[in-house]
Parts: C-alpha cells; sequence; structure tokens
C-alpha cells in the first residue's frame, strides 16, 4: 500500500508540473507575434554564448509553436481584401509561417548541436522572414 501511495504520488507530482510546464498561448495574433518577437530577442541576447545553448533551443522550440498559432488567427490585411482574393492570400500567409516554423526548428536543431555559427545565419533569415512578412501582410 505504501508503495502504490509513493507511485501515485509521483505520477500526480509528473502530471502537475506537465501542466503547468505547458505554455500558454497568446489569444490574439497582436500578441502572438508579440511573443514570437520577445523570443528571438531572448534568443539573439544569447546567442553567442555556447553555455546557454539548449535554453537557446528551448526558445527556439517555443518560437515554433508560437509560429504555427499564428497561422489560428484571422489576419486583418487579408480580411480587407476582395472574397475572392482571401483564400490565396491565407494559404501564402500560411505557407510563409510553415516555413518560418521550419527555420525555426532548424535553429533548435543547430543549438543542439553547438553550431552557433549555423545559428546566427538562421536568425538573420528569421529576421528577413519578419520582414517579408510584415512588408506583405502587416497592415500599417
Amino acid at each position: 500500500m505504501k508503495h502504490l501511495l509513493i507511485a501515485a504520488s509521483f505520477i500526480f507530482s509528473l502530471t502537475t508540473f506537465a501542466q503547468t510546464a505547458a505554455p500558454v498561448l497568446p489569444a490574439s495574433l497582436g500578441k502572438t507575434m508579440k511573443a514570437m518577437s520577445t523570443n528571438l530577442k531572448a534568443i539573439v541576447a544569447q546567442a553567442t554564448e555556447a553555455t546557454k545553448n539548449e535554453s537557446s533551443a528551448k526558445l527556439a522550440d517555443d518560437f515554433v509553436t508560437l509560429t504555427l498559432h499564428a497561422k489560428d488567427f484571422a489576419v486583418d490585411s487579408i480580411q480587407a481584401l476582395p472574397a475572392e482574393q482571401q483564400a490565396a492570400a491565407k494559404a501564402e500567409y500560411d505557407k510563409m509561417l510553415e516555413q518560418t516554423a521550419i527555420t525555426g526548428q532548424q535553429l533548435a536543431a543547430a543549438f543542439r548541436a553547438n553550431d552557433n555559427v549555423l545559428a546566427a545565419n538562421l536568425l538573420k533569415q528569421l529576421s528577413q522572414d519578419k520582414k517579408d512578412g510584415h512588408d506583405k501582410f502587416k497592415k500599417d
């Protein structure tokens, strides 16, 4: 009986930890994009410190989650298009986000492989992706 209680307590602890460790995703596109930006700034700030590569990889994993989450929202600039253009614009938007997520996955892998030179190049690509996406879809 004592072993059963210990095992149950351990499982409950793991379940509780897993629930608290899961990130809460933002409830709007603006907040999601802000979280993505904050996340990238944190990665850039520590990207040259090899001792923080695992932390950077985790941040990159979170960035990927946020990037894919951004697909869940309506985009004002797309909604403002004529109805017949919206599907194609949304498909292009989703494709850009998917490519950005792939780059984010590559970034996490680069940090895990301790390849900070590759990580720096991928961060430059992500910065360009952000600029391209905003040029294409962000309303002024």
